[in-house]
């Protein structure tokens, strides 16, 4: 049985002192919430649901779905738990493609926020349909139709394989996982990633590391307006391009 440390409110991440979901396994049901946290002697794991078919040491990203400043067309009262809002993200939202993401809910003149909730779920929904969007935690402020809301996906949910540097990294897997499983992605300490060039870390301003351009699922040389992966340790280089080294990641 896991030991849980569970947040306030009813949603949301937990910390995880026991697993019985081995770091090195994949899970077709889900067994810890979304966004949970697991540490180990060598370090930190987000539990994460993969959006495709992931292999070992590959840097992964967020989905990034985002809704953003759309309308709320059902007023909602205190201590309802559902909303309902317009899909304006410019296609087909799935079911549940927000769980576990944020929804930020303000007056639409003047900017003032009227609420941040856990999502629970969503339904489906076309572009420009109205959405009911299930929450963890009941509304504590009231809702006009006059507001307005603003969603995103959780980074830990749908995660995918890096497709450019402009993306965001979330961590990495140790495992292949099938896609739509559930498993333990690194965010933080010592993992295998694979390095887009030959003797990285030759220098001491090759010791930072960020997404490579060519090839954004290894890492390259940090440069400005990067966002930063992880560290070489030590004086250290990659002799050969596209093996694996052991780095630092610094993603959570």
């Amino acid at each position: 049985m896991a030991q849980v440390h569970k947040p306030c409110g009813q949603g949301g991440s937990a910390m995880i002192l026991f697993s019985e979901q081995h770091i090195l396994e994949a899970s077709e049901t889900m067994q810890h919430p979304i966004g949970s946290v697991l540490m180990t002697r060598n370090g930190v794991f987000r539990y994460a649901r993969a959006g495709e078919a992931l292999v070992p040491g590959d840097i992964l990203t967020a989905l990034a779905l985002r809704n953003y400043e759309v309308s709320i067309t059902v007023a909602a009262s205190v201590g309802d738990t559902t909303l309902t809002i317009t899909n304006g993200t410019g296609s087909e939202v799935a079911k549940d493609a927000y769980a576990d993401g944020l929804i930020v809910l303000q007056t639409t003149s003047g900017g003032v926020i009227k609420g941040e909730y856990d999502i629970k779920g969503n339904t489906l929904a076309a572009n420009s349909a109205t959405m009911t969007v299930t929450l963890y935690d009941q509304v504590h402020t009231a809702l006009l139709t006059s507001d307005d809301a603003t969603m995103v996906t959780s980074p830990y949910n749908l995660v995918q394989i890096a497709n450019a540097e402009t993306e965001a990294p979330v961590g990495t897997s140790r495992i292949g996982v099938t896609t739509q499983y559930y498993f333990w992605m690194q965010v933080r300490g010592l993992c295998a990633l694979r390095a887009e060039d030959a003797n990285l870390g030759d220098a001491a301003d090759e010791r930072a590391l960020c997404m490579a351009n060519s090839d954004p699922t290894e890492f390259a040389k940090a440069t400005a307006g990067t966002v930063h992966v992880g560290h070489i340790l030590g004086d250290t280089s990659v002799t050969t391009a596209d093996d694996a080294e052991v780095v630092f990641m610094v993603l959570d």
